[in-house]
């Protein structure tokens, strides 16, 4: 039903995205907004480019009375076609690069997403040239990204990262608003996305943040806008105008 707390910000989500696109790009690793789909707020109306349609990728589960079943998993696609489109640009804790081996060499194929209760060390993907699965090669993690210079690093690695900031780049430039919640401003290449992309000396631009760094506050003075120093739970609607 609701999120406590969440409730004027779905609300207002709700609303606009009868009308308008909304592009959420989120530097979390966990799944807080996937949950809001969830929620009559926003029922159905998330996508993440992700989808299980036609995947070739599974992985295992195994059932309370101890049988196992495999279990579609869905990849990135690239498509979205909802009104409320969520980028994940450091990626998910429920992200998995899928590797294999072309050459003799170890290569990402695909980034899928895993469900819970999987197996993660038996992820598999089905090979229909030899009509049978593939196991995955690779040692499992989740594919999300931390530290500077590793962040960096994968901006630009022609793969996953690399069309999701593609994207981040491609929604500022055409964005009538943008709003920033919970970012620090220590990144800097989201800043210089954010100053070479986004038109911040013709659109509106609001900063939502209770206790600002330093780092924000210089974001804030060189596109030109205030900083209004409240929670989520403590906005309102007013607000977000």
């Amino acid at each position: 039903g609701t999120i406590e707390g969440y409730d004027v910000f779905l609300q207002t989500l709700s609303n606009w995205s009868n009308d308008h696109i909304i592009n959420v790009h989120t530097l979390n690793h966990d799944m807080v907004f996937e949950s809001f789909d969830k929620t009559d707020y926003l029922s159905g109306k998330i996508c993440d480019g992700f989808s299980i349609n036609g995947s070739k990728y599974f992985g295992e589960i195994k059932t309370f009375d101890g049988r196992y079943y495999d279990v579609r998993l869905a990849r990135y696609t690239d498509k979205y076609n909802k009104p409320v489109r969520l980028f994940k640009l450091h990626g998910s804790l429920d992200y998995a690069l899928y590797y294999t081996q072309k050459e003799g060499i170890m290569v990402p194929d695909k980034c899928i997403k895993t469900r819970h209760g999987i197996d993660k060390t038996k992820l598999k993907c089905d090979n229909s040239h030899k009509q049978e699965y593939d196991d995955y090669q690779g040692t499992y993690h989740s594919c999300f990204l931390s530290g500077i210079v590793t962040k960096q690093r994968y901006y630009d690695d022609k793969g996953f990262f690399t069309k999701i900031h593609t994207h981040f780049h491609k929604n500022l430039k055409t964005a009538k608003k943008l709003i920033i919640i919970g970012y620090g401003g220590r990144d800097p290449k989201i800043n210089e996305a954010i100053f070479n992309n986004y038109n911040y000396r013709k659109r509106p631009t609001i900063i939502i943040d209770p206790f600002p760094s330093e780092s924000l506050i210089k974001l804030a003075e060189r596109i030109g806008c205030n900083i209004i120093k409240k929670g989520i739970s403590e906005i309102t609607m007013a607000d977000l105008q």
